[in-house]
């Protein structure tokens, strides 16, 4: 293959993984199409197949992330979905691309500064000497957040928390 083919078919590629991207849709096929063209005939471009596959699987998470947040809410459920514990999301915080870097702070805006502030402003005032929350606590910490309405709540959530201990 020429240059400008290889270049051409490279494109191509990347655009179908983009699609998949920009949707949060299901992305391997694509991915595995693109990096092993890359591995074949472009290889200057293997770097940039990387992180376009790391941006579709971190979309596919962002997106599987907020379908679940929208489901906890609909059925008031009263804990973080997993996509939203720093177990899953550690994966994508220290990550240097752009695109990730914006979801990644959307993501935890979402998982914390919404869900999460609506869970402490239900449950803490509920907890007497039982911590119900004790999976929220670390994600507020390590993500500092912190606002004038929750400090209160956070206080006496850790203040019971720790007494269970």
């Amino acid at each position: 293959m020429c240059d400008q083919a290889i270049n051409a078919q490279y494109k191509i590629y990347r655009s179908e993984l983009e699609k998949a991207r920009d949707k949060g849709a299901p992305y391997q096929k694509q991915c595995d199409q693109l990096i092993g063209f890359a591995e074949k005939h472009a290889k200057k471009q293997l770097k940039d197949a990387r992180e376009g596959c790391m941006e579709a699987q971190f979309s596919r998470f962002n997106t599987l992330a907020r379908e679940r947040i929208q489901k906890y809410t609909r059925l008031k459920k009263m804990y973080l979905p997993a996509y939203c514990r720093i177990k899953y999301l550690k994966q994508f915080e220290n990550m240097k691309n752009a695109y990730i870097k914006k979801g990644f702070d959307e993501l935890v805006h979402s998982c914390y500064h919404e869900f999460g502030a609506a869970i402490l402003k239900k449950q803490v005032p509920l907890m007497k000497k039982t911590c119900t929350i004790s999976h929220l606590l670390p994600g507020f910490s390590r993500y500092k957040i912190t606002s004038n309405i929750l400090l209160p709540l956070l206080e006496k959530a850790r203040t019971i928390c720790s007494q269970g201990k």
